[in-house]
């Protein structure tokens, strides 16, 4: 039974997955272009870190959270699916 739903999650998420990482490379790609230059990975990768640890900006844009597809995912994960498996949890716990 749990199998069944693993399943049916995948079948949802992964093509909702690859639509919203498709939307954030384009906007990355977007972006990267009003730059001019295009740093080696390396060093997007410590200056990506470093912003990670040391800079905090309170993002409520819905951009910065993935657009629309971000938004939706993280409300329906958030209000529905977590709910919903603690609930999962607490039956099967109960059941033993």
């Amino acid at each position: 039974m749990v199998r069944d739903y693993t399943i049916l999650f995948g079948t949802v998420y992964l093509p909702w997955q690859v639509i919203h990482l498709a939307t954030l490379r384009a906007n990355a790609r977007k972006n990267s272009g009003r730059t001019g230059g295009s740093p080696s990975i390396s060093m997007r990768l410590a200056t990506g870190l470093k912003q990670a640890v040391w800079v905090k900006t309170r993002r409520t844009d819905a951009d910065s959270w993935g657009g629309l597809i971000g938004l939706t995912w993280m409300t329906v994960y958030w209000a529905t699916l977590i709910p919903m498996w603690a609930y999962y949890i607490v039956g099967v716990l109960h059941a033993h």
